[in-house]
């Protein structure tokens, strides 16, 4: 997995952490037509689950429903004398049961599954798909519910119903499957592009509404357990105290380092012209020349510097 998808698959992972309560081991539920286009590709898919899942344990699921589905495909298959693809959904029912724990086939799985959407996702599905069951058939049907389970119903809010509580990684290449996951914000979604490469999605648009909705809630007092409210206190006083600790330390040392008045000072008596008197400057020089400057009558006299 290049770095930029591995990147980006650990932080959807952290936002499922921290908004739906995802912690390893994971649980990975695999649908029919996910299996079928691993098997048709040869896809190294444990391999590549433990690359995006940040080497943490994972345990892969998948339906009865599913395997009964394929079944049927084979047997149509083998009716049509298409071998090749006979073959390829005998390979796959025989690699889902070798690699993958198998939901729903007892009775008592079957009625718990008929019990697990509560009110309020059943109508939120029969309003914004009301011909879902017809159009993704049993096995979605079972895919859907499995992932949707609700074990908190006092996060439904608006059109978003929906609640994951068995925190299922769903991995799918149908459209219409993978488009109710993304609506419901809930689940994470994981597909195969192109064949060969595996894509845990980003967080949906109404997935992150969701939380921006949460995370308001919780800071304006509706939702903040009273355990964090006291974190917060503590928290806030504590940095009340650092805050008071600090302004009387400033205002100390403030005190102390009182601004010193500059005085002026004396030049600098090396780079100062030394003074010297009138008087003495042609004593202390007796070999300086005389000039010599002529009257109006001609006659020439000598001036010396005092003569100025």
């Amino acid at each position: 997995m290049r770095h930029g998808r591995s990147k980006a698959a650990r932080k959807t992972l952290q936002f499922f952490a921290r908004t739906q309560g995802f912690r390893p081991p994971y649980h990975v539920l695999l649908d029919g037509t996910f299996l079928v286009a691993m098997l048709k590709y040869k896809f190294p898919l444990r391999e590549r689950l433990d690359k995006m899942l940040q080497h943490d344990a994972f345990t892969l699921y998948t339906t009865s429903s599913c395997l009964q589905e394929l079944a049927k495909l084979k047997q149509a298959s083998n009716d049509t004398s298409n071998k090749e693809q006979a073959e390829l959904f005998q390979e796959t029912i025989q690699w889902a049961r070798r690699e993958c724990q198998v939901l729903l086939e007892n009775q008592e799985e079957q009625e718990d599954k008929q019990n697990s959407l509560d009110k309020s996702t059943k109508d939120w599905l029969d309003r914004v798909y009301p011909d879902l069951e017809e159009q993704i058939g049993p096995p979605g049907w079972d895919i859907l519910k499995l992932a949707l389970q609700s074990t908190n119903h006092n996060n439904h809010n608006n059109n978003n119903h929906l609640h994951n509580g068995r925190h299922y990684l769903v991995a799918c290449q149908d459209e219409t499957l993978l488009d109710v996951l993304r609506k419901s914000g809930r689940v994470p979604c994981i597909r195969l592009a192109r064949g060969s490469v595996l894509l845990l999605e980003n967080p949906s648009k109404a997935g992150q509404a969701q939380d921006s909705r949460d995370e308001t809630k919780k800071w304006t007092g509706l939702v903040i357990r009273e355990e964090e409210r006291k974190l917060v206190q503590i928290v806030k006083q504590e940095r009340q105290k650092d805050s008071t600790a600090n302004h009387t330390t400033y205002n100390n040392n403030k005190q102390h380092q009182q601004r010193k008045k500059r005085k002026a000072k004396e030049p600098n008596p090396l780079s100062c012209k030394k003074k010297t008197k009138k008087g003495d400057s042609e004593a202390n020089n007796p070999n300086k020349k005389r000039r010599r400057r002529k009257n109006n009558n001609g006659d020439t006299t000598a001036a010396t510097a005092s003569d100025k």
